[in-house]
C-alpha cells in the first residue's frame, strides 16, 4: 500500500536453481541485498516462483520445488514479514503424498493478509488438472487442496493464474483444452471468500479452435480483468489479448450448433428453481426465415416481480445461431422469489418465469 516492492526469480549462482527475491523501497532503493527464499541444501531445482503483499507490506512467495526427489515436484510457499523476516520455514503447499508433479505455481493475497495458491497437479493421471489451496493469514491452511476445472475428461489445464480482491472473494484462471487437441481456450472459476464456488467453470475467450495461453488475472472493483496469448488473427503469429468481464455475470455469450434456427425462442431456464445460478437459452432464426438481411439487435434483461430491472444480460448486434447466457443471482443478494426474463430481437420479445431459492 506504500509503493515498496519485492521481486523474486530463480537463480542459478549456486549450481541447481534456487528462489532468491530482493526488497526495494517505493523509491528503487534496494533494501539490504538479494536474499535466498529456499531454506533446503540439496541438489533438487527450484523455479517458476510467484509472490504476493498485503496491504501491509507482509508478503508471501510459492515456487515449484524438486527437492522431494527428481521427477516428483511438489509446491512450496514462504511467509515474510514486511521487513523480511522469514515467518516460519518453507512450507509444502499441496497435500498429496504420490511422485505426481505440481508445476507453475500462482498466488494472491486479499486485504486481511489471507491466500490463496493454485497450480497445475497431475496427482489425477497424466493429464493436469488445477488445484487450489487456501490459508489464512498466519498460514494455517483452510480444509485441504481442492480441484478448479470441474470436468473429468482425459484434457489438458495449466498455467493457472489467480487474483483475490480485499473481501477475499478471488478469481482462478488457466488453460484448457477440454473443447479439443491443441485447441486451448482460457477458462475461469469465481470463488467466495469462503471457498465457496460462485457458479461453474466458464470460459473467458470468445473464440473457438484457436492457441490461447498463458492467462493473467486481476479482481478489482467488481470487474475480471483478463489477459492472454492468442493466434486468432491467423497470419500474424501470437498477440497478446484481452477483455474485461463483470464479476457477478461473466459468462457472456456462448454460441453453439453449426444449422441456424428457423424460428425464435427463448428456452425455460435450467436449473429451475436455482440457486445460485441458471442457464438461459435462446434461438435466433437465419436471416431468410425473418425477412432481414442484417444483424438483429437483441436485449436479454432480468426482472423482479414488481417488473424492476435487475440486469441486463445481454444488449447486442447478433447473428443467426444458438445462444446461451449465465445468470448469477448477484452475490446473494438477490431474495427468494420469482424473478422473469424477457427477449427482445427485433420484433420478437417474450417472457418466461424463473424461481430463485436460497
Amino acid at each position: 500500500g506504500s509503493g515498496n516492492f519485492v521481486i523474486t526469480w530463480e537463480d542459478k549462482r549456486n549450481g541447481d536453481f534456487d528462489i532468491y527475491a530482493q526488497r526495494y523501497s517505493s523509491d528503487g532503493t534496494a533494501l539490504a541485498g538479494n536474499f535466498k527464499v529456499i531454506d533446503d541444501e540439496g541438489s533438487g531445482g527450484q523455479w517458476s516462483p510467484s509472490i504476493s503483499t498485503d496491504g501491509n507490506g507482509n508478503f508471501v512467495i510459492t515456487w515449484w520445488d524438486e527437492r522431494n526427489g527428481d521427477f516428483e515436484s511438489d509446491i512450496y510457499a514462504q511467509r515474510y514479514s514486511s521487513d523480511g523476516t522469514a515467518l516460519g520455514g518453507n512450507f509444502k503447499v499441496n497435500d498429496d503424498e504420490g511422485s505426481a508433479w505440481q508445476s507453475s505455481p500462482s498466488i494472491s493475497t486479499d486485504g486481511n493478509g489471507n491466500f490463496v495458491i493454485t497450480w497445475g497437479d497431475e496427482r489425477n493421471g497424466y493429464y493436469y488438472d488445477i488445484y487450489a489451496q487456501r490459508y489464512s493469514s498466519d498460514g494455517t491452511a483452510l480444509a485441504g487442496n481442492f480441484k478448479v476445472n470441474d470436468d473429468e475428461g482425459s484434457a489438458w489445464w495449466a498455467s493457472p493464474s489467480i487474483s483475490a480482491d480485499g473481501n477475499g472473494n478471488f478469481v482462478i484462471t488457466w488453460k484448457d483444452e477440454r473443447n479439443g487437441n491443441y485447441h486451448y481456450d482460457i477458462y475461469a472459476q469465481r470463488y467466495l471468500n469462503n471457498g465457496t464456488t460462485l457458479g461453474s467453470n466458464f470460459r473467458v475467450t470468445n473464440t473457438g479452435e484457436k492457441m490461447q495461453f498463458s492467462p493473467a488475472v486481476k479482481l478489482w472493483n467488481n470487474r475480471i480483468y483478463n489477459t492472454w496469448t492468442d493466434n486468432r488473427a491467423g497470419g500474424t503469429g501470437f498477440d497478446i489479448w484481452a477483455n474485461v468481464l463483470d464479476w457477478s455475470d461473466p459468462v457472456g455469450i456462448k454460441e453453439s450448433g453449426n444449422e441456424l434456427p428457423a424460428i425464435f425462442s427463448l428456452h425455460q431456464n435450467y436449473p429451475n428453481p436455482f440457486n445460485p445460478s441458471t442457464t438461459i437459452k435462446y434461438e435466433i432464426p437465419s436471416q431468410n426465415a425473418v425477412g432481414t438481411s442484417h444483424d438483429l439487435s437483441v436485449r436479454l434483461i432480468i426482472y423482479d416481480i414488481l417488473g424492476r430491472e435487475i440486469v441486463t444480460l445481454v444488449n447486442e448486434q447478433q447473428k443467426p445461431g444458438y445462444y446461451e447466457v449465465q445468470f448469477t443471482s448477484n452475490n446473494g443478494q438477490l431474495t427468494s422469489g420469482v424473478y422473469f426474463y424477457k427477449i427482445q430481437a427485433g420484433s420478437y420479445v417474450e417472457v418466461k418465469r424463473m424461481i430463485l431459492l436460497h
